[in-house]
């Protein structure tokens, strides 16, 4: 008897017996009441136990604890936030007490007692289509806890819980997160590696390598068989394509065929292992792990500068082997590496474009609220990072605590504060010697050029006056400029120029009041020649800019007539040794607060910006100038009333470090002042008026005023004791050439130190770029109540997961030390994942099989003593992926066929414990790769752009992911695209490639042979044989070759590994 009736039956009684006019009542009369009596009593225990214990009778024990146990616990943890009769009552449903469960929601009923099939609640959280999935907005609950549901409701859903509770006692129900995460960090991923004793096989052919020796003795408890192996040309093509994406060539097959090495197997291996082929098939998983991308996404898809560095890093890093612990704190930390690897040959920093990665993630575009941007571009950082190397999905802890793993939102803000402590950059990845390539020499020869130029000047000064008089009729300069009085003195009368020139010196008066008050009233101000100020802010690049520079810093071209750029006022600048070097800098973090933002500065073809919330584009709403300006001046920003009370900060750019765009390679920016205000600082000028008190009557004595102000300051240029305006003021005259710089007209001396500069100069590299970030400020993230970024909670520092670790990061922004956790001995995720996913490419399938998920949504080990032993061999070996890869393909395992038994058929259809080897198509890069490779073309895949918005339709069709997150796994579906991609696409085109390979002037039979090795890397059989003659027919031309070609071009052969 089944419950659903039971209860129907038992209802009715009820219903019966409760009108004491029903004639049952008459059974009193009669001798038989007592057995009727009986019958009805037992009856109603039968039919009636779980509705009465549905309405608050008696609980036994053990129901009682079932309760506590198994249900109270998720419905406190999962339900009570929405569900309760306190404070929330969604869709009219309380859960935290009897009566209201009983009654129900808005929707009616959502308890059925004894029948779980019928029940609302159940239907809910086993995700029944029609029906609205729970928990909300989180994963789909364990299939165990499911079960417990039902069970419980099977049982009559007895409830304990018969007042409703207040909201002291409601909060208190609710377990706390140290319980919780206690509780749940029991998964079996989450515990130490552990050091399994090798089982002991009797049979020899399997304990020859340790892999076996576990795998035979799982299927020896599973009552199965191991198949036969493989015949050698099979396993050769197996191993070639899962080691390098590609089939064994035909001479790879021909040598192989002929070899009585009884290691040929073994060396193959080998040979494979140490191909640019292997590092180019794993870098593209690599790349899957880390969502790679050549563009941003959104609106305008604007590229990722230099992107394919990180592509051609993976590539190297992989041919070299270097160990997999170090390229996670490559990953993370690399360009803050006291110890890089550097690449002798190109003098490349290897280890410095690891976190190239942190800059592929996706961006909107023109985003209004550039707070929640930063959230979500943070969020995916925060989510590749910690699946890439966990398979741990932290991000879903961004706005409450982990549903099932025991990972807090306070984790997940650890995370996130690492991550917004660094800025989005283009970062120089060179080794320092080649950064720094004649920098000493240039910074030892400009003192000689300075001294030897201040030298000629001074001895020109009796001719200065026709050097004046060229400029006379050239442009009119402002009343302020250094050579304006020159100009206005033939122009004026006397009286007139006296005037001028005391409006000159009241002009400098009111100025200088003017720009105090406007700096004393200023949100924030910045005098970027105080290198206590200069200290604050955030650099990269390896130009000069790295240190402040006094007034009179100069630069020189490195080419053309004029020998001197400029002379600069006291500041920072990028260009003092070369204009080819690399240079961002950013301001500390601020507060917009004032409608404008003023800096003074100069450049060329550089950028200048306030980024908001670390946005790192222009446009639409968002602040973005090219600088060309070649001497500072004061220049505002735009659109500051927008981002009124955001986190801003000021950043400056040579033309190739701007974040979407390979720029020019010569490229400067120079800055002195940075000011946040009302009101705009004004400009001064350089007037001779600063310098000569008495106006001048006549050319006669104002060229005397020229002549003593420039011999005083070119003798405190010598001395390095020139002021700013000082500074400027020489500017100006070698901006108009009255100081002459023409290497023409410049004495031999000169001309010969000009020539050994512009030789060192010509000489330095154009800095190798890639994407990366830099430290900024570092943020130990506020907690977003709810994830709502308008909702900041206290301030969380900064730290790895508290179940591994519970020490703050304080230094800089943590990446270092959260790369060091991550590979650390307290976590044992990182080398089963890692090991569970080069098993899965191997074989078809991980251990786990969820390879980006080792949380408690995430499958169990098949065979867990093997995932641990991996582990520890993999660490044991030095982190070695080619050992771990070459274990793993040299076992009997990954040799036997591919044809099931009948037993693992009917046992292990899907072949779980490993009797045979899985076959499975290939993945799109390799069918790409493939198809090129036996067509006689050099061409990969992997060095196909991926750009966001116009991703290859080839591959797409097949299983290359878009790049939004972590993905180790990929589908093998099958839809009509796939078919037609390779009729009417790459076999198609191919196919005449093929052909010209192949001599089809010999024999037939000769011609197919070679068809089938190059194609399949196999002998053709006789049916084959027949069947393709009759395809040709006899005397078959060139199209009837062509034909045959592109047929076995698509053949499933050539798209599966099998």
């Amino acid at each position: 008897m089944n419950h659903p009736q039971g209860i129907k039956a038992s209802t009715h009684i009820n219903q019966v017996c409760a009108k004491k006019n029903h004639p049952i009542w008459t059974l009193r009369k009669v001798n038989l009441r007592k057995s009727i009596s009986c019958v009805i009593l037992l009856c109603l225990w039968m039919f009636s136990s779980s509705i009465v214990l549905a309405e608050n009778q008696t609980i036994k024990e053990a129901q009682r604890e079932f309760f506590e146990m198994k249900i109270r616990p998720v419905l406190a943890e999962q339900c009570y936030d929405c569900h309760n009769s306190i404070s929330k009552k969604k869709g009219g449903l309380a859960l935290d007490w009897s009566q209201p469960l009983k009654e129900g929601g808005d929707s009616g009923k959502v308890i059925i007692p004894g029948d779980p099939n019928e029940s609302l609640l159940i239907q809910s959280i086993r995700h029944q289509a029609g029906v609205e999935s729970m928990p909300e907005k989180a994963p789909k609950l364990i299939d165990s806890v499911i079960a417990d549901f039902t069970k419980w409701v099977r049982m009559g859903a007895p409830d304990p819980r018969h007042t409703q509770p207040t909201a002291n006692s409601l909060k208190k129900a609710v377990r706390s997160w140290d319980d919780v995460r206690d509780d749940r960090k029991k998964w079996w991923s989450f515990q130490p590696i552990k050091n399994p004793v090798l089982p002991k096989v009797n049979n020899a052919d399997w304990r020859r390598n340790p892999i076996d020796n576990f795998v035979y003795d799982r299927l020896k408890q599973q009552e199965l068989a191991p198949g036969d192996l493989a015949d050698p040309l099979t396993l050769l093509r197996r191993v070639s394509l899962v080691l390098t994406g590609l089939p064994p060539s035909p001479d790879d097959v021909a040598t192989f065929t002929s070899s009585k090495d009884p290691k040929r197997y073994e060396n193959y291996v080998d040979t494979l292992l140490t191909s640019k082929a292997y590092a180019e098939r794993w870098a593209r998983h690599w790349m899957d792990w880390y969502r790679y991308s050549e563009s941003h996404g959104s609106e305008g898809d604007p590229r990722i500068a230099f992107a394919q560095q990180y592509r051609d890093y993976l590539i190297r890093a992989l041919e070299q082997d270097v160990p997999y612990d170090q390229l996670m704190i490559e990953h993370l930390a690399g360009d803050l590496l006291a110890k890089p690897r550097i690449n002798q040959k190109t003098q490349i920093n290897e280890s410095a474009m690891g976190p190239a990665h942190l800059r592929m993630n996706p961006f909107g575009y023109g985003v209004v609220d550039a707070y929640q941007e930063m959230v979500n571009f943070t969020d995916n950082q925060v989510d590749v990072v910690s699946k890439a190397t966990m398979a741990l999905t932290v991000s879903c802890a961004r706005c409450h605590d982990h549903k099932f793993d025991p990972i807090s939102q306070k984790d997940y803000t650890r995370f996130y504060g690492v991550m917004i402590s660094n800025r989005p950059a283009t970062i120089v990845v060179d080794s320092q010697e080649k950064q720094r390539r004649h920098q000493d020499a240039i910074k030892q020869l400009k003192p000689q050029i300075k001294k030897a130029f201040a030298t000629y000047w001074l001895s020109q000064l009796e001719s200065l006056q026709d050097r004046l008089e060229k400029v006379e009729g050239t442009k009119k300069q402002h009343d302020s400029d250094a050579l304006t009085p020159w100009l206005r003195i033939s122009e004026q009368e006397p009286q007139e120029f006296r005037s001028y020139w005391k409006g000159l010196q009241e002009h400098v008066g009111r100025v200088k009041e003017q720009n105090r008050k406007v700096k004393e009233e200023a949100v924030a101000y910045f005098d970027l020649g105080d290198p206590k100020v200069v200290a604050t802010f955030f650099k990269t690049g390896n130009g000069s800019h790295l240190s402040p520079q006094p007034a009179g810093s100069f630069s020189l071209r490195g080419e053309g007539k004029n020998v001197f750029r400029n002379v600069y006022p006291a500041g920072v600048y990028s260009h003092l040794i070369s204009d080819k070097h690399a240079a961002v800098m950013g301001s500390p973090r601020m507060t917009a607060a004032a409608n404008n933002l003023w800096i003074r500065a100069a450049g060329n073809k550089a950028n200048r910006r306030y980024a908001v919330r670390h946005y790192p584009f222009g446009g639409l709403l968002h602040d973005n100038h090219r600088l060309d300006q070649p001497v500072p001046v004061w220049q505002g920003s735009r659109k500051m009333d927008i981002w009124q009370g955001e986190k801003i900060h000021y950043e400056f750019r040579t033309a190739r470090d701007v974040i979407n765009q390979e720029g020019d390679e010569r490229s400067w920016w120079g800055v002195s002042e940075i000011l946040m205000g009302p009101e705009a600082p004004q400009s001064m000028g350089t007037p001779l008026s600063l310098w000569v008190d008495t106006p001048p009557v006549n050319k006669a004595s104002l060229l005397e005023g020229y002549q003593t102000t420039i011999q005083s300051i070119l003798n405190k240029w010598m001395a390095g004791t020139v002021s700013d305006e000082e500074a400027e003021f020489l500017g100006q005259l070698l901006q108009s050439n009255v100081l002459n710089h023409d290497i023409e007209q410049l004495p031999e001396n000169l001309v010969a130190l000009v020539e050994q500069y512009r030789r060192l100069e010509n000489d330095i590299p154009v800095p190798t770029r890639a994407p990366g970030v830099y430290e900024a400020d570092p943020v130990d993230a506020p907690f977003l109540n709810r994830g709502d970024h308008q909702s900041e909670g206290e301030a969380v520092p900064r730290q790895f997961l508290e179940i591994f670790a519970n020490k703050a990061y304080n230094k800089n922004s943590g990446r270092l030390e959260l790369a060091q956790d991550i590979v650390g001995d307290n976590n044992p995720l990182t080398r089963r994942v890692v090991v569970n996913r080069m098993w899965n490419y191997v074989f078809g399938a991980g251990l786990v099989t969820t390879t980006d998920n080792f949380g408690r949504m995430g499958g169990q080990p098949s065979h867990p003593e093997l995932l641990d032993f991996l582990a520890n061999n993999f660490k044991k070996n030095g982190w070695s992926l080619k050992k771990s890869l070459k274990l793993m393909v040299t076992s009997r395992t990954f040799k036997l066929s591919s044809q099931s038994t009948a037993a693992a058929k009917a046992v292990d259809p899907i072949n779980k414990y490993l009797s045979f080897y899985t076959p499975r198509r290939l993945d799109a890069e390799a069918i790409y790769d493939s198809l090129y490779f036996v067509a006689g073309q050099n061409k990969r895949a992997i060095y196909d752009s991926v750009i966001r918005n116009r991703l290859n339709p080839f591959l797409t069709a097949f299983n290359r992911p878009v790049p939004v997150t972590t993905v180790s796994r990929r589908p093998s579906d099958n839809v009509p695209a796939q078919a037609l991609s390779m009729m009417n696409g790459l076999a198609e085109d191919l196919s005449g490639h093929l052909l010209n390979r192949v001599n089809t002037e010999r024999e037939v039979d000769a011609v197919l042979r070679d068809l089938f090795v190059t194609l399949y890397a196999r002998e053709i059989t006789e049916s084959e044989q027949t069947l393709c003659g009759k395809f040709l027919g006899d005397n078959p031309d060139t199209e009837d070759w062509r034909r045959l070609i592109t047929s076995l071009f698509n053949s499933k052969e050539l798209i599966y590994v099998y």
